[in-house]
């Protein structure tokens, strides 16, 4: 194989390429055949880091960031289950008492852990009792402490409020509100909210062993630097993309030996994907190839008959696009909103110089 007297590229200027292979070469007669490499550009192409995410998890307009949905969590404890030496229903005087109640949310499906950009957390604390836990009225003052702990209630703290009721107060009938910061944390699929109430001895007041103490955690949309996903067989696509075959003449489509679609692949995810791959245009049948793409930069290869080369060089509005599933080998997989799997496509041709 020879590129001798020939240009490796070509595009719109083929037809003055044409003429020095006729002209300027002077191939003889007698002389032997060789075949020379010639390309067809394409347009880039690109499989978004959208299309790798579980439905729970957005992009955001900017495109630099995630967004999920953690879902609120609401729970509560009565006083009888705080205090087991209050009486049911009496006014007495008031019991110190210790105690922790917790409940759990949970990362959207498909999440298993997120680094946050910016996020946070309303908390609402509802006092429904006829005394304040951590004022009662005594010469002592007691303090309330939520904790948000990554995984279960021993899990490693991640943000924390306290209400000290030394410079703070839960009056009775009152909600107590604030917002807790969890910019810069990263925690898994689970998130545990752990309330303890350390609530000293008081005057006597109405004990009534059915009323609740509420606690309300509603993290606002965050948004997210990193996420650990989920990814087996995840549908992806490949939009449209031109193929300048066009301009290519009829000298060269004759002497054509077969070729290729090359894909210059960079691929920033740990993700592997099947592709199906359709060259279509007006005028001749759609031609379909499997491609497999692999991690990390590669070169791949599709190979195309001289039939097949044929069938749609010289034609106008020929494009690839393509379709299929990508996996993470460990089924999951940390993706950042600014990574992008990118093709360069091209085209190489072989066709046979000389007589």
């Amino acid at each position: 194989m020879s590129d001798r007297c020939l240009p490796p590229a070509f595009g719109r200027g083929l037809p003055l390429v044409l003429a020095l292979l006729g002209a300027a070469c002077d191939i003889p007669t007698e002389a032997p055949q060789w075949d020379t490499q010639w390309t067809v550009p394409a347009d880039s192409a690109h499989i978004d880091v959208s299309e790798l995410l579980p439905a729970t998890v957005g992009v955001t307009p900017d495109g630099t960031a995630f967004t999920i949905t953690v879902p609120p969590v609401a729970f509560s404890q009565t006083l009888g289950d705080m205090c087991s030496a209050c009486p049911p229903a009496a006014v007495a005087p008031k019991p110190a008492f210790q105690t922790t109640f917790e409940d759990v949310t949970n990362l959207p499906a498909d999440v298993s852990s997120v680094t946050t950009r910016t996020a946070s957390a309303d908390i609402s604390l509802t006092n429904d009792f006829s005394f304040d836990p951590i004022r009662p009225g005594g010469s002592e003052t007691g303090e309330l402490r939520l904790e948000i702990r990554d995984g279960d209630g021993s899990g490693p703290v991640v943000a924390e409020l306290t209400v000290d009721g030394a410079t703070d107060s839960i009056p009775p009938g009152s909600t107590y509100m604030a917002t807790l910061d969890l910019d810069a944390k990263t925690f898994g699929d689970i998130l545990t909210a752990v309330v303890f109430i350390d609530s000293p001895s008081g005057p006597s007041v109405l004990l009534t062993s059915s009323d609740e103490f509420s606690v309300d955690v509603s993290p606002s949309e965050v948004l997210v630097d990193e996420a650990v996903v989920a990814l087996v067989d995840q549908a992806v696509d490949i939009d449209p993309v031109s193929l300048d075959a066009e301009d290519i003449p009829e000298e060269i489509i004759e002497r054509l030996e077969g070729g290729a679609l090359v894909l210059e692949v960079d691929n920033p995810f740990a993700v592997e994907a099947d592709l199906d791959l359709q060259i279509s245009g007006p005028g001749f049948a759609p031609i379909q190839k499997d491609v497999e793409v692999g991690q990390g930069a590669s070169e791949e290869m599709v190979e195309l008959t001289a039939a097949e080369l044929r069938s749609f060089l010289g034609q106008p509005n020929v494009s690839f696009e393509g379709s299929g599933a990508a996996s993470a080998p460990s089924g999951t997989t940390a993706v950042r909103a600014d990574q992008v799997l990118r093709f360069r496509a091209n085209i190489q041709l072989t066709v046979r110089v000389g007589s």
